[in-house]
């Protein structure tokens, strides 16, 4: 019982920080520049994901790391 007691809270927590974003965020009116900012965040997330594997390619790979920089 103690376990699906953690178990529960462990959802609870990791749940409510996920879900209320997306409450605030539908009723809150932000200006136009914090909109087009936004718009750029996943980007800037995927560019943080794959830029750095292009550099810690292996020694004998090296035309992989071009060919994912270049895709």
């Amino acid at each position: 019982m103690i376990v699906f007691l953690l178990v529960l809270g462990m959802c609870l927590v990791t749940m409510v920080p996920r879900i209320l974003p997306v409450f605030i965020v539908d009723r809150v009116q932000f200006p136009n520049w914090v909109t087009s900012w936004l718009k750029g965040v996943p980007y800037a997330a995927l560019g943080a994901l794959i830029f750095p594997g292009i550099l810690t390619v292996e020694k004998g790979n090296i035309s992989v790391g071009l060919i994912g920089g270049i895709v």
